[in-house]
């Protein structure tokens, strides 16, 4: 029989690495990103490969029209058919505010579909306050749906107190909250539509004749003259922002060679060292699109079947162990220099030993996955074996619970304490006997 070592009481551990791999693997190298927040994602896995301040609470400007626009959404059945009608207070209710407008008239009709390329591309202020009081009921009914819906996305970072994101100090945001409200906004193909548009001819309205819509992320814009030098081509929207307390915010996504990204930047630098006004946000977002094209890559962490160690085994008579395999294998991305030898695999087995019979591929643990300290997912550990229980071993097991059980130690110790009783009982009995027999001895005469 082969013996192997026992496993850990409670898990097996096992790292293979050879050097410990830095944080350091997952920052941006060779510049500095200007903006107080910032993330960029994978779109294809959910990773998030670099992010900065991602849980600090920061404004977010107009990026508050990517929720406006999901409520929208969620609550439209046909965005032809929805009506929407401008009133005097969604376009008053701004005056002097110096704001992003549409352009919109009082009683102006628009389409479900209009407003969201007035939210999304022109970023109109007053379509927003109109949306809101057509779903909300009110302006402050309808900041209650979207306090519900970051409630029920898990934006714990987040409190909204208006549908346009003009500045509040009880409006505010994080760059993570905002990454989760951009992967449910793009489960909308409509959304991905509205917000990759560069320029949208507006039909004619009860109150314009057409209109025409320029988006303002530069990122996708090659033919404005002011956004020509900002033109990346693997970009496709989101959404921009901008108040003096946010500074520049932008959403965006790049897709390139099969590989998509998401990138959030918040509070971006508006004037340089000298004063003069520039534009971070949209070079440091195409650097760091291209740190990530140029620097990840899908990898094969962990294959189907790859075994990883030995469980202890007990009742079986022909091993003590049974060796554990990886079920299902694991991909992500990673660095194009991430090696085997740099992932680490924390195993957690669901007992300190295991009782046969035990079937091959029943799982008997966990895995977890990671790389440079960022947890990259989680694998079953299953048996590489099928062992079979012995009976002899089973019925001494039995045998040897029933020795030591409660039970059996107070029967046991029951019937000591009754033999003890027994012979204590029959000692004192004949003491007892022997004790009459000197007391009434029969006197006998002595013969003369």
């Amino acid at each position: 029989m082969r013996k192997r070592l026992s496993i850990c009481f409670f898990c097996i551990i096992l790292i293979f690495s050879c050097f410990s791999v830095s944080v350091s693997a997952f920052k941006p190298t060779g510049f500095e990103v200007n903006a107080e927040g910032a993330l960029i994602a994978s779109l294809d896995t959910g990773e998030v490969i670099y992010s900065k301040n991602a849980d600090k609470k920061l404004y977010p400007a107009s990026l508050t029209k990517i929720m406006t626009a999901v409520i929208l959404l969620e609550n439209t059945e046909d965005l032809d058919k929805e009506i929407i009608t401008v009133s005097y207070d969604a376009v008053h209710a701004l005056d002097g505010t110096g704001s992003s407008m549409g352009g919109l008239f009082i009683d102006e009709q628009i389409t479900a579909r209009q407003a969201l390329y007035m939210l999304m591309v022109k970023s109109a202020n007053e379509c927003a306050n109109a949306v809101a009081e057509h779903y909300g009921g009110s302006i402050s009914g309808f900041i209650g749906m979207m306090n519900a819906k970051a409630e029920e996305l898990g934006m714990t970072g987040t409190h909204y107190a208006n549908a346009h994101g003009l500045h509040d100090p009880e409006h505010y945001t994080t760059v993570n909250d905002m990454y989760a409200l951009v992967k449910h906004a793009l489960s909308f193909s409509v959304f991905k539509e509205v917000t990759s548009t560069i320029r949208y001819n507006m039909a004619p309205t009860n109150k314009s004749p057409e209109r025409l819509l320029a988006t303002t992320v530069f990122l996708q814009d090659r033919h404005n003259a002011a956004s020509a030098s900002y033109y990346y081509p693997y970009a496709s929207g989101i959404k921009t922002g901008y108040t003096d307390e946010a500074g520049r915010c932008l959403v965006s996504t790049a897709s390139k060679g099969g590989y998509n990204y998401v990138c959030v930047l918040m509070n971006s630098t508006v004037r340089n060292d000298r004063g003069a006004l520039v534009r971070y946000e949209f070079p440091d977002t195409q650097k760091l699109y291209d740190w990530a094209f140029d620097s990840f890559e899908f990898k094969q962490v962990v294959a189907e079947g790859e075994p990883v160690g030995e469980a202890k085994v007990n009742l079986c008579w022909e091993q003590d162990f049974v060796p554990l395999l990886i079920d299902g294998g694991l991909s992500s991305i990673l660095p194009k220099e991430a090696n085997a030898s740099t992932v680490e695999k924390n195993i957690t087995l669901y007992e300190k030993s295991f009782d046969a019979p035990i079937k091959k591929g029943e799982v008997l643990g966990t895995a977890e996955i990671s790389y440079a300290g960022e947890v990259l997912g989680t694998v079953n550990i299953v048996a590489g074996e099928t062992l079979k229980a012995n009976v002899v071993l089973k019925f001494g097991r039995t045998l040897k619970k029933a020795f030591t059980s409660t039970v059996f130690k107070m029967i046991v110790l029951i019937v000591v304490l009754a033999i003890v009783a027994f012979f204590v009982a029959v000692i004192l009995m004949n003491r007892k006997r022997r004790s009459r027999r000197g007391r009434y001895r029969p006197y006998k005469k002595r013969r003369k």
